[in-house]
């Protein structure tokens, strides 16, 4: 019987099969903690759920818990709301990344320093990206890269994204070139000596290479 029935009035409380009907309505509006047996549950939550985190809904939230920010089909609308393009590419932490920078970042559009922090928002670390100018090369730029791995594969798509990033933000008169330094090495301690692993590029760097794509 649904809880529903006890705000009825008294007289429409003594048909049992009105409590039934409201089963329907309080597991849409509310939910049922305690289904009766032979009542199939909602797939989606109930719409009480829903309000309860509605403003949960504007938080990109990147690096928060699931719970405290926009389900991830909400982030493409939210980019909107900012005027942002998000690229295919790009995972769910980089979306809300992207997103929940996009208005601090107009403010330096066009700039060096809008430039060096889009990307490091893409590559998701603080002060990877370095942005050259040359006095003998008029109205040419190099951007460095700082990648703390040397997967192949990590390497093509993140090259993908920065040039994508770098043709969308560069003043259309400039031309650029693209250089990345990664860890040349690894060396890890004997951890049955009770040792800590030393991995190049994390917490020790002993050298790294360079790639020009």
């Amino acid at each position: 019987m649904s809880g529903y029935r006890d705000y009825l009035p008294a007289w429409m409380r003594r048909d049992p099969a009105l409590g039934r009907v409201l089963l329907a309505f309080e597991a849409i509006l509310d939910g049922l903690s305690d289904p009766p047996e032979g009542v199939p549950l909602p797939s989606a939550p109930a719409l009480s759920q829903v309000l309860d985190r509605i403003h949960t809904y504007f938080r990109p939230g990147p690096g928060d818990a699931e719970e405290r920010r926009a389900p991830p089909e909400f982030v493409p609308w939210l980019a909107r709301w900012v005027a942002c393009s998000l690229r295919d590419e790009w995972d769910d932490e980089t979306r809300r990344r992207v997103v929940a920078q996009a208005v601090p970042l107009y403010r330096l559009r066009g700039t060096k320093e809008g430039l060096r922090r889009m990307i490091e928002i893409y590559v998701g670390l603080d002060d990877t990206v370095k942005i050259y100018e040359f006095a003998s090369i008029p109205l040419f730029f190099q951007v460095e890269v700082t990648l703390p791995e040397r997967d192949p594969e990590v390497l093509a798509r993140t090259d993908r994204a920065v040039r994508s990033i770098i043709d969308q933000e560069r003043p259309a008169h400039t031309f650029y070139g693209v250089r990345y330094h990664f860890p040349s090495m690894q060396i890890v301690d004997d951890p049955s000596e009770g040792g800590t692993p030393i991995l190049v590029g994390e917490n020790t760097l002993l050298g790294s290479q360079s790639y020009n794509p």
